[in-house]
């Protein structure tokens, strides 16, 4: 294994363009918009139907938002820093994300926005190769109402460069105390990375990559 590490907690608000899970931000005539990731193999994989039922319910429940919700989270996105371009982000993009993600992790779609920062969590994640598999040891549980997020990209070699926008979701689960988990991967060279996520809000913590592991057939 090279590059073991302690999960970094950056937390993070913005950054509204690439991934986030099995979804994408992109920046297009009418705006940043969310849509499942591509599939090149099978597009209805239970991954990606799931992904698009919560962006479906995502958006239902911001066109039934009322007014004065609606005035929260624009008041809450002109709080968060400036985009690329300058501008703060949407306060349906914001809405959208936080949402998405607060799904994906298991919570409830969060109708108002975040009252406070989300800092993380103390748990400590290494990562090495296991039987067929990547092998992520926890310290200990997870926070009650946060849980990990786990993410791969699979690489050349391992003198390869690994990119924040190309880890894909793994797992999203809380760690009910300390161990290994395996997440079962084909044989090569893999990079894993961890964060950690509020179910109540959608806020995450930033990207904290793992290291590099060979996992054999």
């Amino acid at each position: 294994m090279r590059g073991m590490a302690r999960a970094r907690v950056a937390p993070i608000v913005g950054g509204l363009s690439g991934k986030l899970g099995e979804v994408v931000f992109a920046s297009g005539p009418l705006g940043t918009q969310i849509r499942p990731m591509p599939q090149l193999v099978n597009p209805r994989t239970p991954a990606q139907v799931a992904a698009r039922d919560r962006i479906r319910r995502v958006g239902r429940a911001w066109r039934d938002l009322d007014p004065a919700r609606v005035a929260a989270w624009r008041g809450y996105a002109l709080a968060q820093p400036p985009g690329p371009g300058g501008e703060p982000p949407r306060a349906n993009t914001l809405f959208s994300a936080l949402g998405v993600r607060a799904l994906m992790a298991g919570g409830p779609l969060p109708l108002d926005p975040p009252g406070a920062p989300f800092l993380g969590d103390s748990v400590r994640l290494t990562a090495g190769p296991g039987p067929g598999a990547v092998r992520v040891v926890a310290s200990g549980p997870n926070t009650p109402g946060v849980v990990t997020e786990l993410l791969l990209q699979r690489l050349g070699s391992a003198n390869c460069r690994t990119y924040l926008s190309r880890y894909r979701t793994a797992r999203v689960l809380s760690f009910t105390a300390p161990g290994p988990l395996d997440l079962p991967a084909y044989p090569g060279t893999w990079a894993i990375a961890a964060r950690f996520i509020l179910t109540a809000t959608g806020q995450a913590t930033g990207l904290a990559e793992l290291g590099v592991v060979r996992v054999s057939g």
